[in-house]
């Protein structure tokens, strides 16, 4: 044993099993995110078709429908789906049925209240007849998809992520497909709500090919279990309002505070926000089971990969924001032609938050595997008080804009809430943050050459971020097991 290994307290048998758990989640990682940039392609064309289709006033209107449907599946889906995963990941066999059987039921009721929640506030509020049509037939899809969601849990578990990401084009593909079909048709702004069923009735139907047939199970509802689940999944669930909640209680607010197409704009930088976020949001449920089990049986270990997971994920927040602030209007002309140029100022201030919501994604898995889900939610709900005051504040006088302030500023508030709850459960103070040292002067360089003009926004960019590949490389930012797994992929593809 070496003097660095027996100071650290880490034997090489240790580090070896520690190599092996962080290129497992490297290697289930890239398998989710390779399906993410195939997802992404049906994600850039659909948003073409809507955005040039519907112009900005109706798309505003759309986004505005699909916000308040994604806050109920939000909600409903990440207190369950996270738990589910935890849980799920201690228990096998027939009690792992059971557990998998009631998840299913509390989902099915859950989404049900949701919807027609979301269909009595349209009503409330005042909006008119067809988006108040939209948002019940939005939301019967979102109540397939929903249930769908819950049926593929133990892929999660089990980590066959080739399967997940499988599940996932086929999402969105058929989303795309039948968009396109509407266009072709001439159809008005209901058939674009009404393709959501359509949809969910799809890949429910192909859900019995991807699991196996052990997974297939019918719905229960006894109460002691389901009360159970809830009191776990409820710190969950209120946490779910990170990002994907955030953003999308601003869209609601900004139907009411200002024009549809101030909305339709913040709506459309959201949208290629969306993508980005899809990221962290997916490497949550790819390691959340290791860290699960590790939490249970090994604290080194779960440190170990706290560690890693912090550093690549600051990495590719900053990467993330180099792209989306340095390309911003380039990518909004591309997307919707140049009634959308508007939306470029507010998608920078969009890149802002994306650093907080990569290195959050790296840190919220730890407080759930740890059971400390309350911490969780205590820093979702701060946020969430935080995006609806400046929400109020902010969108009357600078509109969309406002709106995306609003956000940045929330999302930072979060991931300060959730590193005291690490630093409160001695997770925290267990972190190396001396990385940022290199990192952020790094960024802060590749930032100016992004977005100080002299030159197209696509070659700046290109710029900014060769040079951050280049300069993360030089310093050593990258962690070693996302060196090894290029170094693995480059060997397959050669051979």
């Amino acid at each position: 044993m070496t003097a660095e290994e027996a100071s650290s307290g880490t034997s090489p048998d240790a580090r070896l099993a520690d190599d092996e758990v962080g290129g497992r989640v490297v290697r289930g990682s890239a398998v989710r995110i390779g399906a993410m940039a195939a997802t992404n392609i049906f994600v850039a064309l659909g948003a073409v078709v809507l955005l040039r289709y519907l112009g900005v006033a109706d798309f505003g209107r759309y986004g505005t429908v699909m916000a308040l449907v994604a806050i109920v599946q939000g909600v409903t889906d990440a207190g369950l789906t996270i738990t589910g995963t935890r849980e799920m990941a201690l228990v096998h066999g027939e009690e792992r049925r059971r557990l998998l059987a009631h998840i299913l039921g509390l989902r099915i009721v859950l989404t049900a209240i949701g919807v027609v929640a979301a269909v009595v506030f349209a009503l409330l509020v005042g909006y008119s007849n067809q988006l108040v049509l939209g948002t019940g037939l939005a939301g019967i899809g979102v109540f397939l998809f929903s249930v769908q969601g819950a049926m593929l849990l133990p892929l999660a578990v089990e980590m066959r992520n080739g399967t997940l990401a499988l599940s996932e084009v086929l999402r969105q593909g058929s989303l795309v497909i039948g968009w396109i079909l509407l266009v072709l048709a001439g159809s008005g702004l209901v058939g674009f709500f009404a393709v959501q069923i359509a949809a969910g009735l799809v890949l429910l139907a192909l859900t019995p090919l991807l699991v196996d047939r052990q997974h297939l199970v019918r719905p229960r509802w006894e109460r002691g279990e389901l009360r159970t689940l809830a009191a776990v999944g409820l710190p969950v669930a209120i946490a779910g309002v990170i990002a994907v909640i955030y953003y999308r209680v601003l869209v609601v607010i900004a139907s009411l505070l200002t024009t549809d197409v101030q909305t339709g704009l913040f709506v459309a930088a959201s949208r290629v926000f969306d993508i980005a976020y899809g990221v962290p949001a997916l490497l949550v449920t790819v390691v959340l089971p290791v860290m699960t089990i590790a939490a249970r049986d090994d604290r080194a270990r779960l440190r170990y990969i706290t560690q890693r997971m912090t550093e690549a994920m600051t990495l590719a927040g900053l990467i993330s924001a180099l792209v989306v602030a340095g390309a911003a209007v380039p990518i909004m002309i591309a997307l919707g032609g140049e009634q959308y140029r508007g939306a470029a100022p507010v998608l920078r201030i969009f890149s802002v938050a994306l650093v907080s919501l990569f290195v959050g994604a790296s840190w919220s898995p730890v407080l759930i595997a740890t059971g400390k889900q309350k911490l969780l939610a205590i820093a979702s709900f701060v946020g969430l008080v935080v995006v609806v005051v400046l929400g109020f504040a902010l969108i009357p006088e600078l509109d969309a804009k406002g709106a995306a302030i609003a956000f940045a500023i929330a999302d930072w508030t979060l991931l300060a809430g959730l590193y005291l709850g690490l630093r409160s459960t001695g997770h925290g103070d267990e972190l190396d943050m001396r990385f940022l040292l290199r990192a952020v002067p790094l960024a802060a360089a590749c930032g100016l050459i992004a977005l100080v003009p002299w030159s197209s926004p696509l070659v700046q960019t290109t710029v900014a971020v060769v040079a951050f590949l280049s300069g993360a490389w030089a310093l050593k930012l990258v962690p070693s097991e996302v060196i090894d797994a290029a170094r693995t992929a480059r060997e397959r593809l050669r051979r």
